[in-house]
């Protein structure tokens, strides 16, 4: 785990007197507070998974998640023509993109600033606990992105429930004609 070599890393640090033991606390603190995160994302997603089986009409005992990457996923390109528009700009699944949007732009800042201090420590401008908080502020930066996206992944499936099981972009609610899916 990434975490273990760091805290080995800065331990071997302290040890040589090349770094305070301020930085080994900081990584074992840093440490805790990640194994903390885990249990409540597990249970968000065994409360997603007992959704799912819900909309499936399966109970959670019997289902079986499929297994999907996140990049596999796909929303629709064109909104419904049957959603009002004030409604539109109202879904939850619009106003979070915009999240969606500010946390692609805070990986992206991370990762560039999390490179700077990687060349200055190897150039010895930079302490390794530098690092490793730049590292934190990436892997924090890359969870809220994760977090943003499957939240507006949600609220899309909560959209499409909310329209009673789905619309086909191919139909015209006008004449209503087209395919139902």
């Amino acid at each position: 785990m990434l975490l273990g070599e760091q805290a080995r890393i800065a331990a071997a640090q302290a040890s040589a007197g090349t770094a305070p033991c301020a930085t080994v606390l900081s990584v074992h603190g840093q440490a805790a507070i990640t194994r903390a995160t885990i249990p409540p994302l597990e249970q968000k997603t065994d409360q997603a998974t007992d959704l799912l089986a819900a909309l499936v009409g399966a109970t959670p005992a019997t289902f079986r998640q499929p297994v999907v990457s996140l990049a596999e996923l796909a929303l629709p390109e064109e909104v419904p023509l049957t959603v009002p528009s004030q409604l539109v700009r109202q879904r939850p699944d619009v106003l979070v993109a915009d999240a969606v949007a500010a946390q692609t732009d805070a990986v992206g800042a991370s990762e560039k600033a999390l490179r700077l201090l990687e060349a200055n420590y190897q150039a010895g401008l930079a302490t390794y606990l530098q690092v490793l908080v730049g590292d934190t502020q990436y892997l924090q930066a890359r969870i809220g992105w994760v977090q943003a996206v499957a939240t507006r992944l949600q609220d899309t499936v909560a959209l499409y429930v909310a329209l009673g099981g789905g619309w086909d972009p191919e139909s015209d609610s006008r004449t209503g004609r087209g395919r139902r899916p």
